[in-house]
C-alpha cells in the first residue's frame, strides 16, 4: 500500500506540471507550437523506445525474483539499469544541443519566434518537466544497480521478491510519465494539439492498461510463454506511442519505411534471443 501512496503523490507532482503546460499551451498556442519545433523529435523517440524496452526487462526481473532465479534476476536488472543509463546519456546530448542554441530560460535565452516571451515559458516547463523526470530516472538507475549488486553478491532476494516488485512499480511509473511528457515537447501546431487531446487521453488509458497487463503477466506461470507475452505487450505499447504520441500515422512514406526497418530488425533480434532462450534445454 505504501508504494501506491507514494506513486499517488508523484502523480500529483507531475500532474501539476502537465496541468500548467496544458493551460499555457491553450492560452498561447502559436508561441508554444513555434518553441516546440526547436526540440529534437528523434532523441525523444529513441528515448521512448529505450524506456518501453527497459520496462519489459523490469517486468521480467520481477518474474525472475518470484521464481527465485537469481542469475536471471541479476541479468534483467543490469539490462534495465543499462537502458536507464542510455536514456540519460541520450537526454544529456539533447540538453547539450539546446544549451548550445541558447534555449535555456534566463538572460541568455534566444529563439527565433514571433512571441519569444511565451516561447521562453514553453522551455521553462520543458526543462522543469524533463529535468524532474531525469532525476527520477537517475534515482531508479541507482536503486536498480544497488539491487543488481545485492542480487549477484549477496543473494539478498532469495525467497523475497517484494522489494523487486516495488522497485518495478516505480520504474513502470517513470516509463508512463515519459510517455505522457513526450507529446508536450513534440512539434505541432495548435490545430494538431487540440485535435489530439482526446486521442492522447484514450491512448494514455490504453497504455496504462497495457502496463497493468505487463505487471500481471509477471505473476502468471506461463512457462516459456511468459517472455513472449511480455514482449507482445511491450510491442503493443510501442506501437501506440509511435502511431499516436509520435504522430507516425500522419508521417510521410519515407518515415514509415525507416520506422518499419527499425521494427523489422528489432523483431529479428528478439526472435533470435527467444529462440536461444527457449531451446537451451533441448538435446
Amino acid at each position: 500500500m505504501g508504494i501506491w501512496i507514494f506513486l499517488a503523490t508523484e502523480v500529483l507532482l507531475f500532474g501539476g506540471m502537465f496541468l500548467g503546460y496544458t493551460a499555457y499551451r491553450i492560452s498561447y498556442p502559436q508561441a508554444f507550437a513555434e518553441a516546440s519545433r526547436h526540440t529534437l523529435v528523434l532523441f525523444g523517440s529513441i528515448n521512448t523506445a529505450v524506456l518501453l524496452i527497459s520496462s519489459t526487462f523490469m517486468a521480467l526481473a520481477v518474474r525472475a525474483a518470484r521464481q527465485n532465479r537469481r542469475a536471471l534476476l541479476g541479468v534483467f536488472l543490469v539490462l534495465t539499469a543499462g537502458l536507464g543509463v542510455a536514456f540519460l546519456v541520450i537526454k544529456g546530448f539533447e540538453y547539450a544541443r539546446e544549451i548550445s542554441e541558447h534555449l535555456v530560460p534566463g538572460p541568455g535565452f534566444r529563439i527565433d519566434a514571433r512571441d519569444p516571451t511565451h516561447a521562453e515559458m514553453f522551455f521553462c516547463i520543458y526543462w522543469l518537466l524533463t529535468g524532474v523526470h531525469a532525476l527520477h530516472v537517475t534515482i531508479g538507475v541507482l536503486l536498480i544497480g544497488l539491487f543488481a549488486f545485492r542480487t549477484w553478491f549477496m543473494n539478498a532476494f532469495a525467497n523475497r521478491d517484494t522489494p523487486v516488485d516495488l522497485l518495478g512499480l516505480y520504474w513502470h511509473f517513470v516509463d508512463i510519465v515519459w510517455v505522457f511528457s513526450l507529446p508536450t515537447h513534440l512539434p505541432g501546431g495548435p490545430a494538431l494539439m487540440n485535435a489530439a487531446i482526446r486521442t492522447y487521453l484514450i491512448n494514455g488509458a490504453a497504455l496504462l492498461t497495457f502496463l497493468a497487463l505487463t505487471i500481471g503477466a509477471a505473476y502468471l506461470n506461463l512457462g516459456p510463454f511468459n517472455t513472449i507475452v511480455a514482449m507482445l505487450i511491450a510491442t503493443a505499447k510501442a506501437m501506440l506511442v509511435a502511431l499516436y504520441f509520435m504522430h507516425l500515422r500522419c508521417a510521410k512514406p519515407l518515415t514509415w519505411i525507416v520506422a518499419g526497418a527499425g521494427v523489422f530488425w528489432f523483431g529479428i533480434m528478439i526472435a533470435l534471443a527467444l529462440t536461444d532462450y527457449l531451446t537451451r534445454g533441448w538435446r
